[in-house]
């Protein structure tokens, strides 16, 4: 009776062991890429538009990462991540970001997604795309966009 429980022990301990090097790779990466308009960070605020890095600075828990993000070379902030895998469903492994595009003509950061071996991380920034009361009320809707990354950077 006592086997089955020590075996899956014995595989649970294996799987957390080998869960730190799946992570390897994206840990400490860094990802850049043009936007042509304003930005909407994680946090609300609205920053001009240009060049967006952002760092994977370290995991807070399996699902979860802190952010380093800067705005044309200037540190915005640290923000959260939800992290997401999937197995890889495309040709294309450059990294991307995943942007709403606001009636406004503003982009709200939603998420960012790139390659760890053959499955594709996905680090949620935003639980959904925030939209103001106005917004809201005037029936405005916005548009999802996908920038690839231009190019792999380190602060």
């Amino acid at each position: 009776m006592k086997r089955p429980v020590w075996k899956g022990v014995f595989l649970l301990s294996i799987a957390f062991a080998l869960a730190p090097a799946a992570t390897a790779q994206v840990m400490g990466s860094c990802h850049a890429t043009e936007v042509p308009g304003p930005i909407v960070l994680p946090d609300n605020t609205v920053e001009e538009s240009g060049r967006l890095e952002i760092c994977l600075s370290r995991m807070y828990s399996p699902v979860a990462g802190f952010h380093r993000t800067a705005i044309n070379g200037q540190v915005s902030g640290l923000y959260v991540s939800r992290k997401q895998v999937a197995p890889l469903s495309s040709d294309d492994e450059r990294p991307s970001f995943t942007f709403a595009r606001m009636a406004d003509g503003t982009y709200a950061l939603e998420s960012y997604s790139l390659t760890d071996g053959d499955r594709t991380v996905t680090f949620q920034m935003r639980p959904g795309t925030v939209r103001s009361r106005w917004q809201l009320r005037a029936g405005l809707e916005e548009t999802r966009v996908t920038i690839p990354a231009a190019t792999s950077v380190g602060f």
